[in-house]
C-alpha cells in the first residue's frame, strides 16, 4: 500500500528546518550588529573623554599664560619661540628655565606617555609654527572642513594601516594663543585639536564576542534542528505502524468477506441488541429473506415469526 503521507511530512519538515535556520541567522545577524554598535559607542565615549581631558589640560596651560621648565638634556629652549620676550629666565639660585607652550606639551605627552593610556592627542594647523605640528592627509582634509564651519570631524579610519577612531575640532584663538602666534586674531580658527584612538584592542574584543555569539547560536540551531529531525523520524515511524495496521485490517476484512461469500452454512452477525448487521448468501437461500429484509431487523422475529 502506497504511503500518501511521506511526501507532505518530508516537505513540512524541510520547510520547518528552513524557517528555523533563517530565524537563527536573522537573530545572530542582529546580535552581531548590536555588538558592533556597542563597540563603536565604547570607542566614541573613550575618544570624547580623552578629547575633553586634553582640552581641559590645554586650556589650563593657556590660561596660566606662561609655563617654564628647566633647561636640561630633556628639554632645550624652543627655537620657534625666540620672538617671545623672556623666553629664557633664571631663578635666583641659577636654575635656567625656558618657556614651553601648550602645543609642545601636548606633543611631548603624546610622544612619551601615550603608551600609558593608548590615546594620542595633537594640535595641528594648515600654517603651523613648528613643522612637527604639520597635519597629515586626514588632518589636512579635516582642517579644510573645519574652516568651512564644520564643528567636528569624526571618522573611523586608518593610520599606517592600523584602524583608528579620529576626532578633531577647531582650535579657536584665545588671548593666551596670541603670545606664541602673533599673526592670529582673537576668535578665528587657528587650527585643530584632535585625538586618535587605536581600535585594534576594541576590534579584538568585538571579534571575540561575535565568535562566542556565533558559537552559541550554532549550538542553539543544532539542538533545534536535531529536535525537528527527531520529531520527523518519530512521525514517520508512527505513520508506518498505522499503515501496517491498516494493511492488516484490510487483509482481515478481505478474508472475512471471502469466508462469508463462500460458506455453505448460514452466517449471521448481530449486535448487542440482537439486530442483524451482516448475512451471507447461504442465509438468503436458507430463510428466503432478501438482504434488505434482514439487515437491521431483530433476528428472533425473523426466524420465529409471530
Amino acid at each position: 500500500m502506497k504511503n500518501n503521507y511521506k511526501t507532505p511530512i518530508t516537505l513540512f519538515t524541510l520547510i520547518l528546518l528552513a524557517i528555523w535556520s533563517l530565524a537563527i541567522y536573522w537573530i545572530s545577524l542582529q546580535d552581531t550588529m548590536h555588538i558592533k554598535e556597542v563597540v563603536r559607542d565604547m570607542a566614541t565615549r573613550e575618544a570624547r573623554t580623552n578629547f575633553k581631558k586634553d582640552t581641559a589640560f590645554r586650556l589650563w596651560a593657556t590660561q596660566h599664560g606662561r609655563i617654564y621648565v628647566p633647561v636640561d638634556d630633556i628639554y632645550s629652549p624652543d627655537p620657534y619661540l625666540e620672538h617671545i620676550v623672556d623666553r629664557d629666565i633664571s631663578t635666583p639660585s641659577g636654575i635656567k628655565l625656558s618657556f614651553i607652550n601648550p602645543a609642545r606639551i601636548v606633543r611631548e605627552l603624546d610622544e612619551k606617555c601615550s603608551h600609558l593610556y593608548g590615546v594620542s592627542g595633537s594640535v595641528t594647523s594648515l600654517n603651523p609654527l613648528r613643522p612637527e605640528n604639520a597635519p597629515d592627509d586626514w588632518e589636512k582634509q579635516a582642517l579644510y572642513e573645519l574652516n568651512k564651519g564644520v564643528k567636528e570631524v569624526f571618522e573611523f579610519t586608518a593610520i599606517n594601516g592600523e584602524p583608528y577612531l579620529r576626532l578633531i575640532q577647531p582650535l579657536i584663538v584665545k588671548q593666551g594663543c596670541i603670545l606664541c602666534h602673533e599673526t592670529f586674531e582673537l576668535g578665528e580658527i587657528g587650527g585643530g585639536v584632535g585625538v586618535s584612538l587605536p581600535m585594534t584592542p576594541l576590534l579584538k574584543q568585538q571579534n571575540d564576542e561575535i565568535n562566542n555569539s556565533i558559537r552559541d547560536f550554532f549550538i542553539l540551531w543544532l539542538l533545534g534542528s536535531l529536535g525537528i529531525i527527531t520529531a520527523y523520524i518519530y512521525l514517520r515511524r508512527e505513520i508506518a505502524a498505522k499503515d501496517l495496521a491498516v494493511i492488516a485490517l484490510s487483509s482481515s476484512e478481505s478474508r472475512n468477506s471471502a469466508i462469508m461469500k463462500s460458506a455453505l452454512d448460514s452466517i449471521i452477525t448481530i449486535d448487542a441488541k440482537g439486530l442483524v448487521t451482516e448475512i451471507n448468501p447461504a442465509t438468503i437461500d436458507t430463510f428466503g429473506y432478501s438482504r434488505e429484509q434482514m439487515i437491521g431487523y431483530d433476528l428472533a422475529e425473523l426466524i420465529i415469526p409471530a
